[in-house]
């Protein structure tokens, strides 16, 4: 869960994200990961962490995270029952985002597919921290899940956070998540695995 600043003021609307969406999402993720870098650099306490950390929040100013340029694109194809990607909208205004997208090789899945035989990992989950407790990430979150149960083809959401980022493992766990284990990830920082039934 990766929290970034703007005012916005009406009810949150969830839907699957178009075109017209993109950049508004792209900018939201980019500035919650600027913000979420300077907190964590500090907890990270390790100086090739933060430096790594550093050059992926730079990939995503410089278009490296292709998938986070053209979110509607990239994630919803065909039937957007495979893959796809929501958006939170206030006033018409995007105000989060998050999506779905089978990574057979993702670390995140490989270690839930064990216990679990239909698996998909939560992808670039990311809100508006100053419009006020909206619950925009519980929303998008709350939408996925009925999206996938509807859809009936994973039967687990998967996601990972680090150890430091406390705030967003209790999100996760109180919207139903649970822990599974800390493993190493990208950048060898450790991660928390999490996983949520949706067939519950």
């Amino acid at each position: 869960l990766i929290m970034a600043s703007k005012e916005h003021s009406g009810e949150v609307e969830v839907v699957l994200a178009k075109a017209e969406h993109d950049e508004a999402f792209y900018q939201i993720f980019l500035l919650a990961h600027q913000s979420c870098l300077a907190d964590l650099i500090p907890v990270f306490n390790d100086q090739v962490l933060s430096e790594t950390y550093g050059t992926f929040v730079q990939s995503i100013v410089d278009g490296g995270q292709v998938d986070v340029n053209s979110v509607s694109s990239y994630y919803n194809k065909g039937d957007c029952k495979e893959s796809f990607f929501m958006v939170a909208l206030i006033d018409g205004k995007v105000v989060g985002g998050a999506g779905i997208n089978p990574t057979p090789n993702d670390p995140a899945v490989i270690r839930t597919s064990q216990e679990h035989s239909r698996p998909t990992i939560v992808k670039r989950l990311a809100v508006l921290s100053s419009i006020g407790r909206k619950g925009i990430a519980t929303k998008l979150m709350k939408a996925i899940e009925s999206k996938l149960a509807a859809d009936d083809v994973y039967d687990t959401m998967v996601l990972d956070t680090t150890p430091a980022h406390v705030p967003a493992q209790t999100f996760y766990s109180k919207i139903g998540f649970t822990r599974k284990e800390v493993i190493k990830g990208i950048f060898d920082m450790d991660l928390v695995i999490m996983f949520k039934d949706v067939t519950k």
